[in-house]
């Protein structure tokens, strides 16, 4: 019946392949004719894939769920809308601000949808959306699927009822696929899949399409400098020191790759972690802090490569003074290589010169000048370096050479339209470079420094006050003190030259123009008067809003030379295809290296009749090329593990069977029903003390524990609860925390008044401490447990909360699984909970209204809303009802009265002392309105 439906739509999406490469219809044709699981090369048009199935899908003849897309959405109905997709037939968009009768109504449409797993789960649990009525679900970034993820359970819940409608999961993460033991096997198991399609960048039908039009590529290897070279050798060193340091002082790392070349991978830190965490706590400070020291260290090999010579020296010192404030400082700073890092960093900005010699001063390592050897700071100057990094003046020979290309073929139609693409690694470095394209190299510099020295003469006056002369600073302190002092002056005195000169230049509109260099960019005249503003002002750290306003003003699209970062592209989910397609570059720099778009720019290429020029800009025998090259290989490597993996799946038979526990929980209730002569009505009333079902609060559904408690046969019942996290039986409530959750809990006293509400509603009050089974089952190191109670430590206080209630239960449970059996041996026996009950406790409404809260009906969801009753998941943001709860005159018992008449808290902070009052009486109404007006 399915294939009958959709053989015209296929037909339809076939011809639309004409603009599409040969291997995306090959791959296209595969998935449609079984489910599976499809796992491409990064930057091979997933996406693009995605959206055929989707537009396939648009009538609403079909009911397509399409999970982990709603971050894609706006690129996506973009896309749609070109490929000749109306505005009522395009995937619905369904989150937390969609209301259940806007839900409701929704699903009759039918269509496709672009939903949460969150909402879908409940839904499905609510029985909100019936899933025999979907034609099949659509799973994106499917790597994210494991055994207790939100989107297994919503598959599970799918298949449980449904086993005809399909299932298609998509991937272009390899290498979290490949990590593990058999993860991909186990993704096709929990998405109820047999079959896997891989099409790696090597793959033949991609290699042939690729290599048959190839765009111009043109390699520039730029040289580092010396101090350069010096700093990221040092750096090296620092890595390869630390990690012999972690191998002698620990032996949980096993025979782990510890080579400088696995330090090169994304992911390097991150399996440490993961090979640590399990016995984290018995590990030394200086461990932890070797640790975190390699996670430094990295970042400055980024850092070395992107920021400009000012900020890197300045981050290494801010680094420094942390560094000293910390219990256990950074070994590493105490080595030979920390000093060479240091001495060459600050001779990339300025070098500290005796003048009678011309020497240089060290005052840092070995050989180092004490500064009491010199009798004054007349014998002393400080001589400016103001490195540039070298990949600016790359740049901009490059714009030289693409502009004296650009006049030689002046004539033809290609050149005269396309516009230069520069693509950067982040907003900042795209800032970076707007100054720099404005002001110049030294100029930029100049600047910065200047505010340097400010912010270091600014931070010297705080720390000394008044009680010090500037004779006791050192002779580095002292002469960045007098550079501060005479660039402030030149600053005002420029700033009245500007003042002058924009008076006068009124009528010249080629002044700005003449403020750049000769390959100025073609600025409109709001680009003029930022260059104008550029040349009146110094510039210090760059802050977010100074970022965002550079990316702005170079995304425009008819200018000459446009600077993009990776991150403004991939905004709002939409691909570098798309971008692309709407740039139409004749020529892309490549200022840093990204993977990813380099085989979007393939792609681009190969489907357009355009011949486009790429320079790709690497640092020469760089930790940045050997991260990039490591990067391809990782992943190549991640896709051979695959494809024997695929080699040798083990998928039973019968994949769309259910868990076991939950086929018998369904054979449960049949045979509750069956007529056995027999045994009388001995079964049923055995039946009938069976206890499955636990009430669980909505916002549990960000963990794991409600999909594994349905997994194991219990019955899920998701409402809002006002106290506890889930109710097991009448009298028994339990609050879940996490480690992270029970110590912020703890430190904050919210947990105190928690367990003080299940106290005043139930008889036995349990707090649940959940850990991770990938993480150490403790608290803190056994040597940090004292016999005496201190304020700080974590046992000390819970044994305070045990002594302040006495019949307050802790259950310490080792992983979701554990806290599944858990729940089942405590409820053996046990009267069921009362759904009406526990939606109305802490709330204030009588229990025979909250049935509301469980019903699912149209009308009953629209009394909902008149009461003032509604979900928290579906009409409040939880984080603002909580901060509404700890104000000053707002009570449990009137906060909800106050939810149904404010909207949000910015109204209620402009409500007068009358209304307030009004709103919650004389005394707490005062209490209210003189928290929001009393003067601080």
């Amino acid at each position: 019946m399915f294939e009958e439906t959709n053989a015209s739509n296929l037909k339809e999406e076939s011809n639309s392949f004409r603009k599409w490469l040969p291997f995306e219809k090959d791959i296209f044709e595969e998935l449609y004719d079984e489910d599976a699981l499809l796992v491409m090369g990064k930057g091979l048009g997933l996406s693009r894939i995605l959206t055929c199935f989707i537009r396939m899908h648009c009538s609403r003849e079909h009911f397509v769920i399409c999970l982990n897309m709603n971050d894609h959405a706006v690129n996506m109905h973009q896309i749609l809308i070109s490929r000749g997709v109306t505005l009522e037939a395009l995937p619905k968009v369904i989150d937390a601000k969609t209301s259940v009768h806007d839900r409701t109504q929704l699903y009759k449409l039918g269509g496709c949808y672009l939903i949460t797993s969150r909402i879908l789960v409940v839904d499905f649990l609510l029985n909100r959306l019936d899933s025999k009525r979907i034609t099949g679900l659509l799973v994106h970034d499917a790597h994210r699927v494991t055994e207790t993820s939100i989107e297994a359970f919503a598959v599970r819940l799918y298949r449980e009822q449904n086993r005809f409608g399909f299932v298609k999961a998509f991937s272009d993460d390899a290498v979290t696929l490949s990590c593990g033991f058999n993860r991909m096997e186990q993704a096709l198991r929990n998405l109820y899949l047999r079959q896997a399609v891989l099409y790696p960048r090597f793959h033949v039908s991609i290699h042939r399409c690729f290599q048959a039009k190839q765009p111009t590529v043109y390699e520039i290897a730029v040289d580092k400098t010396p101090p350069m070279k010096a700093i990221q050798d040092a750096i090296l060193i620092a890595i390869e020191a630390t990690l012999k340091e972690i191998q002698r002082s620990t032996r949980y790392l096993g025979d782990m790759d510890l080579s400088m070349d696995a330090v090169m991978e994304k992911s390097f830190l991150s399996f440490i972690r993961r090979q640590l965490d399990p016995n984290w706590h018995k590990l030394s400070a200086k461990t932890k802090q070797l640790v975190s020291d390699l996670g430094t260290l990295r970042q400055l090999l980024g850092y070395l490569m992107s920021y400009d010579a000012i900020s890197f020296y300045d981050f290494l010192l801010n680094h420094e003074t942390v560094s000293g404030q910390q219990r256990v400082p950074s070994p590493w700073l105490f080595t030979e290589a920390a000093d060479m890092l240091y001495t060459s960093a600050k001779e990339r900005v300025f070098q500290v010169m005796e003048k009678n010699t011309g020497k240089s001063i060290h005052v840092r390592g070995r050989g180092a000048v004490k500064s009491s050897q010199l009798r004054s700071i007349e014998q002393v100057e400080l001589r400016l370096t103001l490195e540039c990094n070298p990949k600016w003046e790359a740049l901009a020979q490059t714009l030289d050479e693409i502009e004296m290309e650009r006049e030689k073929e002046a004539k033809s139609t290609f050149w005269g339209e396309g516009c230069v693409l520069v693509m950067v690694k982040d907003d900042r470095t795209c800032a970076q470079l707007l100054k720099f394209l404005s002001l110049g190299g030294k100029e930029m510099m100049k600047q910065q420094f200047g505010q340097y020295a400010m912010r270091k003469e600014a931070f010297i006056r705080r720390k000394l006050g008044k009680r010090s002369k500037e004779m006791s600073l050192g002779l580095e302190q002292q002469l960045l003190i007098q550079h501060a002092r005479k660039f402030a002056e030149a600053q005002k005195a420029h700033s009245n030259t500007v003042i002058a000169m924009q008076q006068d230049c009124k009528s010249d509109s080629n002044m700005a123009t003449r403020l750049v260099s000769k390959w100025t960019l073609k600025w409109d005249q709001q680009r003029q008067e930022r260059v104008k503003r550029f040349k009146s002002s110094s510039f210090s750290t760059i802050s977010s809003d100074d970022i965002s306003d550079a990316a702005f003003q170079l995304n425009q699209p008819d200018k000459e030379v446009l600077i993009y970062s990776y991150d403004q592209v991939l905004q709002n989910g939409q691909d570098a295809l798309c971008f692309l397609n709407r740039m139409l570059p004749r020529a892309v720099i490549l200022y840093d290296p990204n993977m990813t778009f380099i085989r979007e720019l393939e792609m681009f290429h190969a489907s357009q009749d355009v011949n486009m020029e790429v320079y790709f800009m690497l640092y020469h025998q760089s930790v940045e090329e050997k991260m990039y090259l490591q990067e391809i290989s990782q992943e190549k490597s991640a896709f051979e593990r695959l494809i024997h993996q695929k080699a040798h799946l083990v998928i039973p038979s019968a994949t769309m069977d259910v868990p076991f526990d939950v086929k018998m929980r369904s054979q449960h209730h049949a045979n509750a029903y069956s007529m056995d002569t027999r045994t009388g009505g001995r079964a049923n009333q055995r039946l009938k003390k069976l206890s499955y079902q636990v009430i669980v609060d909505i916002r549990e559904f960000r963990s794991a524990l409600p999909s594994m408690l349905h997994k194991k046969a219990l019955k899920v019942v998701p409402i809002t609860l006002e106290v506890g996290d889930y109710i097991l039986s009448p009298a028994i409530c339990v609050e879940r925390k996490s480690v992270s959750d029970l110590f912020g809990s703890l430190n904050s006293g919210r947990l105190y008044n928690q367990v003080e509400q299940m106290m005043k509603h139930y008889k036995i009050p349990v707090v649940l401490i959940e850990f991770s089974e990938k993480k150490a089952f403790a608290l803190q190191d056994p040597s940090e447990i004292t016999n005496t109670i201190s304020a700080s430590n974590i046992i000390s206080k819970l044994v305070l909360l045990l002594i302040h209630f006495p019949t307050l239960r802790l259950l310490w449970s080792r992983s979701p699984h554990t806290t599944v059996d858990l729940f089942k041996v405590i409820k053996k026996n046990l009267q069921e909970p009362d759904v009406k009950v526990a939606a109305a406790i802490g709330s204030g409404i009588d229990p025979e209204h909250s049935a509301k809260f469980t019903e699912s009906s149209t009308l009953e969801a629209m009394e909902r809303e008149q009461m003032g009753y509604a979900h928290a998941e579906t009409f409040y943001n939880v984080s603002s009802v909580e901060i509404l709860q700890k104000l000053p005159g707002i009570t449990q018992y009137n906060y909800r009265h106050v939810l149904s008449r404010v909207k949000t808290l910015a109204e209620l902070s402009n409500y007068s002392i009358q209304q307030c009052i009004q709103l919650v009486g004389q005394i707490q109404g005062t209490k209210l309105y003189e928290f929001f007006n009393r003067s601080f």
